[in-house]
Formats: structure tokens, C-alpha cells, sequence
């Protein structure tokens, strides 16, 4: 199983030491529609990772799609955890992570897990 840390972020993205990082809200608004998403931000930069894409986006940018990030608290409850910054609130499987990332990591269970 994927660990579901901040580490494993910085090591799959390759994001050097220098840069700190921190789990947010990602807010993304299109056509006055707005969802929310986990992610993980690049503090000090404009940079965020949508965890669920597996991709950077960028925030601020006043585009068709924009995002916006907001810092959260990670907090685990029984067999979830849930992201809050006070208004908004996420709450995901603890395999959240691990069920998105686990066929782009090698591990040695993932010749078991993987059905072909």
C-alpha cells in the first residue's frame, strides 16, 4: 500500500527538500460551478498538486478553469481521513492515495495486486 504521507509526494513528483509542503483544499471553479479536491501545495509558490489528476496546477491564473488552494489540517478518524480548513471539509479513505497512485509505484505486492 502507498504510504499516504507528504513524503510520498515530494519523492513521486520529485520536489526537492528546499521546498516545503502542505495538504490543502483545492478549490476548482468553471462556469460558477465550484468542486473541491485534495491537495498538496508548494508553500511559497503558485504550484499545487490536484492528488486525485496526479498532475500540477496552478493557482491564481484568472482562466475558463481556476484553482484556488487552501491550506488544511489532516486529521485521521477511524478508517478515514478528513481535511478541514474550517469552512470546507474533505474526508477520504485512508487507501485514498494508495487506490489512486499504486499501478505508478513499484512495489513487491504489485504484481499481486494488479489483475491482468
Amino acid at each position: 500500500m502507498v504510504k499516504f504521507s507528504l513524503s510520498f509526494f515530494r519523492k513521486y513528483f520529485r520536489i526537492p527538500k528546499g521546498i516545503k509542503l502542505c495538504w490543502c483544499i483545492l478549490v476548482e471553479r468553471s462556469e460558477g460551478h465550484e468542486q473541491q479536491r485534495l491537495g498538496v501545495m508548494l508553500c511559497g509558490t503558485d504550484k499545487v498538486i490536484d492528488v486525485a489528476a496526479r498532475c500540477f496546477v496552478q493557482t491564481g491564473l484568472p482562466m475558463y478553469v481556476s484553482y484556488e488552494a487552501v491550506p488544511a489540517v489532516r486529521k485521521a478518524e477511524g478508517d478515514s481521513v478528513v481535511f478541514t480548513d474550517g469552512d470546507r471539509r474533505i474526508e477520504v479513505a485512508e487507501s485514498y492515495v494508495s487506490d489512486i497512485y499504486f499501478r505508478c509505484v513499484y512495489s513487491e505486492e504489485l504484481q499481486y495486486q494488479m489483475l491482468i
